[in-house]
């Protein structure tokens, strides 16, 4: 196909017409099919051609990123190998080569295009040690760099969104494998350099900073306690995103931010706890956030409890009382049907807190200030047991909380609360129930052990279980 014949078969791919957009789609897949090398060639020079019309441009990166990458598995695989194997080298660094340039364009649909272009390509190659030199290319040419300063002075906040996913996806994908950690410290100063300057550049009702957050998630989780280092520099915008509830999008992944921060801060994250703490309860108590908010925001209490261990003491009085007024929450057989979906999602927040808090008690030799709580933990426990209205979540997170207090007490303190039937009773249900996970039978059979540890071996009902 000439320019001009691919520039009408991909506006027309875009047609509100049924029928041209059919023609179209077909038309694309019968040239793959022909000769898929050279299919890839023609598209790519779409893509980066600056005097293409944005929308022709993207609907080049799409059907290049569809040309690596389907829903089907076996679609998917079938791809894969196309790329692999019935592609030759030539084509394969134009295509790169191409799609790395596009990235830096000052046109925001073909950057952003070219960004999931970049992602599908590194799905493919880097979990095969292929396509090693792509975070060098990215660091040397500093395109993260260039597209930002475009970003700067065209206030395109599109282009930073492109910037913000392709690194989200390359770190997601690689910055976890060891083989990178010297690159890391580089990359993590041009990647955070590059995304702290796009937070400030857009304005309150960008999507950006949902990428720029999910880029700095994939960079924590690389880095561990070494990303301590950029979070003064970048907690007002955490702060912010917490405290923006007019967003809800943002301000969810920002309460998802603070879990992964803090499992990947450790200790460290101990100083911005404060913070986290007033912004995470001032959510749970708003009216503007729905209700779907309260279990990630228990969930991530848990989070940082595991994080700083002994310190979360200083909340714990606090967030006892929050998981409390939690567990009163019921559905009723005359209320919305989702009310039963929120209660069960409510009550595995509700125990991934505990599972975190009595972790974090246990480690660091406090457990005596949680006794004063099992009482009300073994309520909402009795609560699950009588309700079959649960997860498998649930019944996994609620296994956990069983070992994890048998465990923090080995001296026989709780022996009369785990002598009760309707502990055994929920411990044997989620032990052999068959269509569990193996994680959460495991989790089912070691919470027996230590319960059968608690009670001294001597308790013939638990030999029961």
């Amino acid at each position: 196909m000439s320019s001009s014949e691919i520039n009408q078969v991909l506006g027309n791919s875009l047609s509100p017409d049924a029928n041209l957009r059919q023609a179209a789609e077909q038309q694309l897949t019968q040239a793959a099919e022909t000769n898929f090398p050279l299919y890839l060639a023609t598209l790519v020079q779409e893509l980066a051609n600056e005097n293409t019309q944005g929308s022709i441009r993207a609907a080049a990166g799409l059907a290049l990123k569809n040309a690596f990458t389907a829903r089907d598995f076996a679609r998917h695989q079938d791809l894969q190998t196309k790329w692999l194997q019935g592609t030759d080298e030539e084509t394969k660094t134009q295509v790169k080569n191409l799609t790395l340039q596009t990235l830096a364009s000052s046109n925001a649909q073909a950057g952003q295009a070219a960004a999931q272009v970049i992602s599908s390509i590194a799905a493919i190659e880097l979990p095969r040690n292929q396509w090693q030199d792509l975070l060098n290319i990215l660091v040397k040419n500093t395109q993260v760099k260039n597209l930002t300063l475009q970003t700067l002075a065209s206030s395109n906040a599109q282009a930073g969104q492109a910037a913000a996913q392709v690194i989200s996806s390359i770190a997601a994908i690689e910055l976890p494998r060891n083989q990178w950690q010297d690159l890391l410290n580089i990359l993590g100063d041009r990647i955070m350099g590059a995304l702290l300057q796009i937070l400030n550049s857009v304005g309150a009702k960008s999507s950006v900073p949902d990428s720029a957050f999910a880029a700095i998630s994939a960079l924590a989780n690389a880095m561990e306690e070494d990303f301590n280092k950029y979070m003064e520099a970048f907690t007002p915008f955490l702060y912010n995103a917490l405290a923006n509830q007019e967003e809800p999008s943002l301000c969810s992944m920002a309460i998802g931010l603070v879990s992964d921060l803090t499992r990947s801060l450790g200790e460290r994250s101990q100083p911005y706890c404060d913070n986290f703490m007033n912004h995470l309860l001032n959510n749970l108590k708003s009216t503007t956030l729905s209700n779907q908010f309260k279990p990630a925001i228990l969930q991530c209490f848990g989070d940082i409890a595991g994080a700083i261990g002994g310190h979360f003491e200083t909340y714990l009085a606090v967030i006892a009382q929050v998981l409390q007024q939690a567990a009163t929450v019921n559905a009723t057989a005359d209320g919305p049907y989702e009310m039963y979906d929120y209660v069960v999602s409510l009550r595995e927040g509700i125990m991934d807190a505990w599972g975190g808090i009595i972790g974090a008690m246990k480690s660091s030799g406090k457990t005596a200030v949680l006794q004063e709580q099992v009482p009300h933990i073994f309520q909402l426990l009795s609560q699950i047991a009588s309700d079959m209205n649960r997860s498998e979540a649930l019944m996994r997170a609620s296994m956990g909380v069983i070992g994890d207090l048998a465990d923090a007490y080995p001296n026989g303190e709780l022996v009369d609360v785990f002598r009760q039937d309707w502990l055994t009773t929920l411990i044997k249900e989620t032990k052999t129930n068959r269509e569990f996970q193996p994680r959460t039978i495991d989790t089912a059979r070691w919470a027996r052990e230590q319960v059968k540890r608690q009670l001294g071996g001597a308790s013939s009902i638990m030999a029961q279980a």
